[in-house]
């Protein structure tokens, strides 16, 4: 995908402006028949930034959220130059491995996102991840690899891409600044 980048600032609080978010690439995952979730991603100077909507639907279980990244898009494999994003009761994050639940916090360094319960009648999730936490600055015309997760309480999940594995960069998709 080619990212654009915004102009404007964008507030991770769950709530999708679409004025914040004018300048994003969508992409659209289909979780069931019914049940369409749209993810925005774009940057500016210091941030990526991702945000996945309609992560409740009716007598579903809500979904969490993740976000992998790795920086050298001509790597296969986990080693530092990637990361894992996750979000849901609390922010989770991992250099170089996945799933590891010892880094947890409400307030990570680097990063952000919002978490459950969703609010004010939200059910939508925004990540920002500082480049400084990629250890990367992005010239246009950088590529990474980018893969999006999404779980529910009995991690069932959905990828993007479709056939991304978590354990395999190289079925990642690739982001151009």
């Amino acid at each position: 995908i080619q990212l654009s980048q915004t102009s404007g600032v964008i507030q991770v609080d769950g709530i999708i402006n679409l004025k914040e978010w004018k300048a994003a690439q969508k992409i659209e995952l289909m979780r069931a028949p019914n049940w369409k979730i749209e993810v925005l991603v774009t940057y500016d100077k210091e941030n990526i930034y991702v945000a996945f909507s309609n992560l409740a639907y009716p007598e579903m279980a809500k979904l969490n959220a993740e976000v992998l990244i790795q920086t050298h898009a001509n790597k296969n494999k986990w080693n530092d130059n990637t990361f894992w994003f996750h979000s849901s009761y609390g922010n989770c994050e991992a250099q170089g491995e996945y799933f590891n639940w010892e880094a947890c916090s409400n307030d990570p360094s680097g990063w952000q996102a919002n978490t459950f319960p969703f609010e004010k009648g939200n059910n939508n999730m925004e990540f920002r991840i500082s480049f400084s936490k990629l250890q990367i600055v992005p010239d246009a015309g950088t590529k990474i690899r980018l893969a999006f997760k999404l779980a529910d309480i009995k991690e069932e999940p959905t990828y993007w891409p479709s056939d991304a594995s978590i354990n395999k960069p190289a079925t990642w998709g690739v982001a151009i600044f």
